[in-house]
This record gives C-alpha cells, sequence and structure tokens, in this order.
C-alpha cells in the first residue's frame, strides 16, 4: 500500500514540475509530450527507489541531479538552460511545500519537521494543483521567460558571471535544504528563506535579461 501510495504521488508530482518548468519559459507542453512522460517514469522510479532504501534525505539531492540529466538528454536543452529550469522549478516547489506543510501542521514546529521528513498524500496533491494552477495562469497571461531554446543550433544566450554562480548556489541550497530538515532542524526556515531569496535573485535577473533583448 505504501508502495502504491508513493507511484501515486510521484506519477501525478513530476509532470506537474516539468510542465511548471517549460511554462514559465514559454515551452509549449503539448509539444514535449513523449519527454515528459518517459522523465516522469524516470524521475518517479529513481524517487520510490531512494524511499525504498531508507535514503529519503537524498530526495532533494538526487532529484534535482535526476531532473537535470531528463532536461539535456530528452528536452535537449543547453546545460545552463536546464540548470536554470531545475532550480527555479524545483527550488520554487520547496519554497511552496514548507508553508503549506506548517500550514498542515497548525504551526506546530515539531509536527512540521516530522511531516517535512516523510512524504505525505494531501501535502502532495495540493503542491500539484497549485503546479498545474500556476501553469495554466502562466500560459493564459503569456507570461514567462523567452530566451531559453530546445533548438541547440539557436544562439546560445549570455548571461552574466554572477548568474552563472547565482544558478549554481540555488541548484546547491535545495540539497541543503533537504540535509537541514533531516539533520538541522534548528536552521530550517533559514535555509528556505536563503532559497527563497536566491530564487528571487535568479528571477529578477532573468527578467532584466528577457527585458534586454
Amino acid at each position: 500500500m505504501e508502495q502504491f501510495k508513493l507511484v501515486v504521488i510521484y506519477l501525478v508530482y513530476w509532470p506537474s514540475v516539468l510542465v511548471l518548468a517549460l511554462t514559465l519559459f514559454r515551452c509549449k507542453p503539448r509539444n514535449y509530450i513523449g519527454q515528459i512522460i518517459f522523465s516522469t517514469i524516470m524521475l518517479a522510479q529513481v524517487s520510490i527507489l531512494i524511499q525504498s532504501f531508507g535514503f529519503i534525505y537524498l530526495l532533494s539531492i538526487v532529484q534535482p541531479i535526476c531532473m537535470f540529466l531528463c532536461l539535456c538528454l530528452f528536452f535537449r536543452l543547453r546545460m545552463i538552460q536546464a540548470l536554470l529550469m531545475v532550480v527555479i522549478g524545483f527550488g520554487f516547489n520547496i519554497v511552496i511545500e514548507s508553508p503549506m506543510t506548517l500550514m498542515l501542521s497548525k504551526f506546530n514546529y515539531d509536527a512540521f519537521v516530522q511531516m517535512s521528513k516523510s512524504v505525505s498524500v494531501l501535502p502532495a496533491i495540493l503542491l500539484c494543483l497549485i503546479n498545474c494552477c500556476l501553469a495554466y495562469l502562466l500560459s493564459k497571461l503569456r507570461i514567462g521567460f523567452s530566451f531559453i531554446s530546445a533548438n541547440r543550433f539557436h544562439r546560445q544566450a549570455r548571461y552574466p558571471v554572477k548568474f552563472y554562480w547565482m544558478i549554481l548556489a540555488g541548484f546547491l541550497l535545495i540539497g541543503f535544504t533537504s540535509f537541514s530538515i533531516m539533520f538541522l532542524e534548528k536552521i530550517i526556515m533559514l535555509s528556505i528563506f536563503i532559497t527563497l531569496f536566491t530564487i528571487g535573485s535568479i528571477l529578477h535577473f532573468s527578467y532584466m535579461r528577457e527585458t534586454a533583448d
């Protein structure tokens, strides 16, 4: 039963993350149906395998790496573009999931920590709904960034050096947030706040890059 629950959660969760990430960068998800399905199966298998061996603290470390590989190999994105998409898409989910979990735990910190350390059905479903609703709004309002292209012959966008460092820092912070939840309970909120600040800064630089064209 537990295994079935994980399968359902991840088969719903991963498409919502991929669709949100694609929509944010104005890549039409309907053009990547095959890639989304294949990536979802691969990412779900990896996630379930990690939990089956009891290494749940590795989820926020291995999952972004696997998503990055899927975007590079299946969606044919350049490395920096795939990394940017992972940091914003996956980082957004971490930032949203934490306050949502805090509310579901009725602002009891101990209960919040325990819920954060496990994969629960209700937070996962709510997170999927938020991803899908946000992707729908971005699509309808035509909000997003257009400097990412799956065409490798397309001229690669140029970024300032600090933008590269910001993306790398965001990628590392995603893994550190998971580590703090498992082993450094006293600084969970601090790590989430730093992640939020970093994601916000990346979005700001992305907006500046978009308006510079």
